[in-house]
């Protein structure tokens, strides 16, 4: 069975941030936020949550953000939500 990586985009989420990750969890060996320069808690709610925290620079075109999650997943399956 492939092991799988999930990555989460996320900027100023504090609110949703757990119960994403909380939900994705079960279904991936391994789990990365890529986070875009959050300004409230959103990391620290989250840390505890996943395997590894990636700071990305703000972007207007978000989900090309995700492509950075290619360098620091362990799996070759990603799994991409935002």
């Amino acid at each position: 069975m492939p092991m799988i990586t999930g990555t989460i985009l996320a900027r100023n989420e504090r609110r949703e941030i757990r119960e994403a990750l909380v939900s994705l969890r079960p279904h991936v060996d391994e789990l990365l936020l890529i986070d875009m320069e959050s300004e409230d808690d959103t990391c620290d709610v989250a840390r505890p949550l996943v395997d590894k925290i990636i700071s990305h620079p703000l972007i207007q075109r978000f989900d090309s953000a995700r492509n950075v999650a290619f360098e620091h997943a362990s799996n070759d399956w990603l799994l991409f939500t935002k």
